[in-house]
């Protein structure tokens, strides 16, 4: 690479560094542990078998008062996420514990969110009594007095052991709580549980930047060249 593109390109992505906004932290936990992320629960991180690409993955647990007993109450969940758990599938029962990982989001852009997920452990009773999901909060719809909460998308788990990409719709611009969550029902034996990882929010704009600011920088490179001291 010549000097002149090697700058070019040096510069450009200082340039995005600089705009780029939303990214998830530690998306792919490779610091080995929820750096960026609160949790809820107890949670753990899983280092054997991550997605391509990314470096370990998130392990959430329905988990239940009987065999798990480290999860948190629904309320808990609710209340931290701005988002209602919804009844097993078939409507008649209410969750009881779970945990959950999150943290706040900021999109200037349309965006969409991108996952991968595996299911590492299933209650024998699935579907009808545990949920595994995520959820999406707008902050400014749970700061007035009658906030409007976020939803939460359940994911499926009926398969075992087999990583799957999760692409989201578009998202509007705003500020947003996202979670991904875990969480049994009436039922009190057994749970269920999934694994995240290489969670992402890239914004459309940031990359729009980039190729418009490097044609910018390609096309000033004409009328003003770069020159480097000659080597002595």
């Amino acid at each position: 690479m010549t000097t002149r593109w090697f700058l070019l390109f040096s510069l450009n992505i200082l340039l995005i560094g600089a705009t780029a906004h939303g990214q998830v932290i530690n998306g792919s936990f490779s610091t080995g542990d929820f750096s960026g992320w609160t949790v809820l629960g107890n949670p753990t991180i899983d280092t054997s078998t991550p997605p391509p690409g990314a470096t370990d993955g998130a392990v959430i647990s329905t988990t239940n008062t009987d065999d798990v007993p480290d999860g948190v109450t629904p309320d808990t969940i609710q209340n931290a996420l701005g988002v209602i758990l919804p009844s097993t599938n078939d409507g008649t029962e209410a969750p009881v514990s779970g945990e959950a990982i999150y943290q706040t989001i900021t999109l200037t852009a349309p965006a969409t969110l991108t996952f991968e997920y595996q299911t590492t452990a299933q209650d024998l009773r699935y579907p009808t009594t545990d949920n595994i999901g995520y959820s999406l909060t707008n902050t400014a719809s749970i700061t007035g007095s009658d906030p409007d909460p976020g939803t939460f998308y359940i994911l499926d788990a009926s398969t075992l052991g087999s990583y799957g990409p999760v692409t989201s719709g578009v998202i509007a611009p705003g500020t947003y709580i996202l979670g991904f969550i875990a969480y049994n029902t009436g039922d009190q034996h057994g749970l269920t549980s999934f694994e995240v990882s290489d969670i992402s929010v890239p914004e459309p704009a940031t990359w729009m930047l980039m190729a418009g600011g490097f044609a910018f920088l390609l096309g000033l490179s004409r009328w003003v060249p770069l020159r480097c001291p000659a080597r002595r």
